[in-house]
């Protein structure tokens, strides 16, 4: 992942199962996550492909780690909630850059109210718009 300090954990599972994805992640080392209500869309091939129907309704839940943390945070959250799992969950990482020069505490806080703000302005299942505010 290069020489980033962070990464940002995405992790899509089944509707309802993003509690569990936050409390493996947690006792594993991650403070929390953001979590998105929203649907999944797939088609025949992908079920072909994966051999998995994907559910319609899904949480995607985003928690940045210190890179450090972030095999052992996957790792918990493939056990818990992975393919395998009920959850049907599925983990990716990302590097996050950071262009400051945050402590720890707020970078946290910056990337988790930018996710929260972020979610604001998306739109509404089944919206072409977000609303004006």
């Amino acid at each position: 992942m290069g020489d980033t300090e962070y990464a940002l954990l995405l992790v899509s599972v089944a509707g309802g199962f993003s509690d569990q994805v936050i409390d493996a992640a947690c006792g594993a080392g991650a403070r929390g996550g953001t979590v998105i209500k929203g649907r999944q869309r797939s088609d025949e091939r992908t079920r072909q492909r994966f051999g998995i129907s994907l559910q319609e309704e899904q949480d995607f839940v985003m928690i940045v780690v210190p890179r450090e943390e972030k095999t052992a945070v996957m790792t918990a959250i493939n056990t818990a909630c992975g393919l395998g799992a009920p959850a049907h969950g599925v983990v990716v990482a990302m590097p996050v850059e950071e262009p400051w020069d945050w402590n720890k505490k707020e970078a946290y806080w910056l990337v988790h109210q930018y996710a929260s703000f972020f979610l604001f302005i998306l739109p509404a299942p089944g919206q072409r718009e977000a609303p004006r505010h």
